[in-house]
This record gives structure tokens, sequence and C-alpha cells, in this order.
């Protein structure tokens, strides 16, 4: 994050946070589970950081954010009836059916009409649309305080939808999209197509969690000024506290015997069934 004048160094970076109840595990403390101690990290760099929430939040959990009010936004407060309303009347639709039905001699319209058919009979694009117009509004109303953004990437539908509300409402804002878990070589979901790149809407840079993710992302055909490796936050829990290694005694080789998975529950299942 570079200062390029005074204005700007009086901005804020804010976060985009999920609230669960495992955040508030310690008395006192937030703990992100997704992007680690990234907060400490800016503002031991002087930055001054803000959360904002997504537009979906556990009622129950809205009187656990009240101690840490003064630094938080609360994306669902932004809402208005009106959006309400427009998410739940705006139709999907895939615009110019008829031409992009058709690929080599073979029409797909059956499987194009399917889906619109099922997004008709699910909540979730409403949702979306609730989330811009909710994304679009906060960061309206926060414009002049805002430098950068940054939020777990994993190019799902709702980050292209952030990435367009923030763009639309503060055209200078940097967007960072923070690579959070491990990539597969066949989640498609972070892979576009080559058209893809010219027109869907990416942050200025994402940031991956290690160098073989980074491999990943330039080798699916994203472009190598885009991407930079800037550290597994997530899990660093994994090297925390005291050392398990442990020398081996002169010409013995350790076997590994059960790789446990990084994640906390899935290796405490596995390691009850052993």
């Amino acid at each position: 994050l570079e200062r390029s004048d005074s204005r700007s160094a009086r901005r804020e970076v804010w976060l985009y946070t999920w609230v669960e109840e495992r955040s508030f595990a310690h008395s006192g403390v937030f703990q992100d589970a997704y992007t680690g101690r990234l907060a400490d990290l800016l503002e031991a760099h002087r930055e001054s950081v803000r959360r904002f929430t997504s537009v979906k939040i556990p009622h129950t959990l809205w009187r656990r954010l009240e101690p840490f009010g003064s630094r938080w936004a609360v994306t669902a407060g932004f809402l208005r009836l009106a959006d309400l309303w427009r998410a739940l009347t705006t139709p999907f639709r895939i615009d110019d059916l008829r031409r992009l039905s058709r690929f080599q001699g073979e029409s797909y319209a059956p499987l194009l009409c399917r889906e619109v058919r099922r997004e008709w009979g699910l909540p979730s694009y409403a949702f979306y649309r609730l989330f811009y117009l909710g994304m679009r509004r906060l960061a309206h109303q926060w414009r002049d305080r805002m430098k950068a953004v940054i939020y777990p990437f994993e190019n799902q539908p709702w980050e292209k939808l952030l990435c367009l509300a923030f763009r639309e409402a503060i055209p200078g804002v940097r967007l960072i999209g923070y690579q959070h878990v491990c990539v597969q070589p066949l989640w498609l979901s972070y892979f576009p197509g080559r058209s893809e790149f010219k027109f869907a809407p990416l942050p200025d840079r994402v940031v991956t969690n290690g160098p073989l993710s980074l491999a990943l992302l330039r080798d699916g055909g994203y472009p190598p000024a885009l991407l930079c490796d800037g550290g597994a936050l997530r899990y660093e829990r994994v090297v925390a506290g005291p050392s398990l290694a442990r020398s081996a005694p002169s010409g013995d080789r350790w076997r590994i015997l059960v790789g446990l998975s990084i994640f906390p529950l899935q290796a405490s299942a596995l390691l009850r069934d052993l």
C-alpha cells in the first residue's frame, strides 16, 4: 500500500470480515479466522484499519460486535426496504440467449433454460442482488475514508459484485483479494476463462498464500502483474507455540504415518477415528 499524499495517509484500510461464533472464542478479542493477524500487521505499519461485514450476519452476534463498534461497519445496516423489494423483483436472465445457446453447430438452449429456471427457484440470485446494493451504499457513504479494501479471495460471484460495487462508488479505491485457502487445480471458480478476464470484475492485486498457489493461478491465466505472494496468515497456528519437531537419531529416517488435515475440525475427527 503506497501513500501518495497526506490525504490518502488519513484514509483507512477496510477488511471484509465474516462474523461467526468462533470469532469470539477469546473474551474481549475478535479473531479473524480467514486473514489471521493481518489487521495487526497493518496497524503496526501505521495503517488505520476498519472492518466491514457481509450482508448476512446472525442476529445473535450483533450484540457481540458492540464493544468493537467504533471500528466496524455492519453492511446490513446500510440496506433500505426498497433494496429488499428490488432484490426480490429483479429476475435472473441470460442476455442474448438465442445466440449464446449455439456452439459449434449444436444447440444448448435446453441446458441454459434449465439454468434460468434453477435461478428462479433459488434465493441466491436475490441475495446477491441485495449484497451488491448494500455494498454500493456502504462504499458511497464512506468513500472519503476508504484507501483500500481487502477481502478473502476465491473468485466467487459475491466477490465480483463487491468489486463492481466499490468501483462504481469509489473509482480510485484499491481492491486487494487475499487468497486465504488452498488452491486446487480443478477448483474451477479460481480460473476464469480467457475472455472473462476482459470484462469480469477483479481486484487490483491478488495476494496468494504461498508460491505454489501463485504458480497455479499464474499458469491458469492470471496476469503475472496481478499476483504476489503474501504468505499463509490463516494457517500460522500450525507453526505457532512449541515446536513439535524432534531430531531423529543418527542414521534413522522419519516416516509420516498419518498426515492430518490443516483444518482443525477435520483433523480432530480423524484423530477420534484413529
